[in-house]
């Protein structure tokens, strides 16, 4: 976990859980629908700091082997 955590502040740019809690992040995440498969990406908290750290964040994983 550490690891992983100085990497995505190294290579990223930053790790959002520096800027925002768990839960504010998890809440987020469910209010725009990721958990259920139902994004709505015209939403415009998309535009936001967060909505754009959880689409990278959505993009990298869709990356990952």
């Amino acid at each position: 976990m550490h690891f992983e955590r100085c990497l995505a502040v190294s290579a990223y740019g930053g790790d959002v859980r520096d800027d925002y809690k768990e839960q504010e992040i998890d809440e987020f995440m469910e209010d725009l629908g990721i958990y259920d498969d139902e994004i709505d990406y015209s939403d415009a908290r998309w535009l936001t700091s967060l909505g754009m750290e959880v689409h990278s964040y959505l993009v990298r994983q869709r990356l990952a082997p």
